[in-house]
């Protein structure tokens, strides 16, 4: 099994958290947007240029609430494949913010980054970033 599955519905969980409501701000590692349907059409993109997953966790490094806002500042390690090539492991740090909105949390920016050594899979899963909806 490639975990195709499995991948597909994290990603649906993954785009559920995200807020309908601007603003929104995706800085990715690979792509960013702006503003919710940019973000969502993102999302949808990179699912897109996996075909195989293996695993996923985040390493959280510092985490709060106050009131209706709230951050995550984590390492986020992953391991599957880009386009069809073997599998591989990356790590992104990643800094999500969130609001609380009718009483559910929403995630409404994200910034990440490749943590030192994960640039090479950054760059395969560009491989076809000219036809997507964000902007590099």
């Amino acid at each position: 099994m490639d975990g195709k599955g499995e991948l597909i519905e994290a990603l649906v969980a993954r785009k559920a958290l995200w807020s309908a409501r601007e603003p929104v701000t995706v800085f990715g590692a690979a792509m960013s947007a702006t503003g919710p349907v940019q973000a969502q059409a993102t999302f949808d993109w990179v699912a897109s240029r996996f075909t195989g997953f293996e695993s996923a966790g985040w390493e959280i490094l510092s985490a709060d609430v106050s009131g209706d806002l709230a951050y995550v500042v984590a390492i986020e390690h992953t391991t599957g494949s880009i386009g069809g090539a073997p599998g591989e492991s990356y790590s992104l740090r990643a800094t999500t913010i969130l609001r609380r909105e009718d009483g559910q949390w929403r995630a409404f920016h994200r910034h990440a980054d490749p943590v030192e050594g994960s640039e090479p899979v950054r760059d395969r899963l560009l491989g076809g970033a000219a036809g997507s909806a964000g902007a590099r």
